[in-house]
C-alpha cells in the first residue's frame, strides 16, 4: 500500500468511525429522552449537545436503566453493565482519536497497514522517545464494528427485558 492509498484508506475509516460514534449518541439521546419522560424526569440540559457531552448522556442513562429495569436478574444487570462498560470504551475512542496527531509512515515489506498516532505535543526537546501508538487497519476496523455493534445491542437489550420494565412513578399534584 502506498503513502497516498494508506492516509485514503486512513480517512475513510475516521470518517465511519465519527459516522459510528455520532449515531451512538444520537440513539442515547432518544433512549434518554425515553427513559427520562418514563420515569418523570426533566432530562431536557442533557438533550443540548452545547451543554452537555456524551459522558454525561451515558452516565445518566445508566442511572435511568437501572431506575427503569429496578426488578432485572442478576444476569439482567451483567448484561446492561457489560454494554455501559463497552461504550465507555468505544467513547473513549473517539477522544483518544480525534484530538491526536496521527502520521502515516507507510509499511516495511509485507507488513499489514498502520498508522501511528499521540497525542499532540508542543514541547519537543532532543533526543526525546517516540511515544507514539500504531493503529492497524484491521484493528481500526474491528473498533469501527464494537460502536456499530453498541448501537444495536443497547436497543436490543431494551427490547429482550421489557417485562423489568418499572412502570413510571406519577407524583401527586
Amino acid at each position: 500500500m502506498y503513502f497516498d492509498e494508506l492516509r485514503d484508506a486512513f480517512h475513510m475509516r475516521l470518517g465511519r468511525l465519527t459516522h459510528a460514534m455520532t449515531q451512538m449518541d444520537l440513539n442515547i439521546g432518544l433512549a434518554l429522552n425515553w427513559l427520562g419522560e418514563n420515569n418523570d424526569l426533566d432530562i431536557s440540559n442533557l438533550l443540548d449537545p452545547a451543554k452537555a457531552r456524551l459522558g454525561l448522556r451515558l452516565h445518566m442513562l445508566k442511572k435511568l436503566v437501572d431506575i427503569t429495569y429496578d426488578q432485572r436478574p442478576k444476569a439482567t444487570s451483567l448484561e446492561f453493565e457489560n454494554w455501559f462498560e463497552r461504550a465507555n470504551q468505544a467513547r473513549a475512542l473517539k477522544i483518544n482519536y480525534v484530538k491526536v496527531h496521527w502520521s502515516f509512515r507507510g509499511m516495511v515489506g509485507d507488513e499489514e497497514p498502520y498508522v501511528m498516532f499521540q497525542t499532540p505535543n508542543w514541547q519537543l526537546r532532543q533526543g526525546q522517545n517516540d511515544e507514539s501508538t500504531k493503529l492497524t487497519l484491521r484493528e481500526f476496523d474491528s473498533q469501527i464494528d464494537e460502536l456499530k455493534r453498541l448501537n444495536y445491542d443497547f436497543g436490543k437489550l431494551c427490547d429482550s427485558h421489557a417485562e423489568y420494565t418499572r412502570p413510571a412513578l406519577k407524583l401527586a399534584a
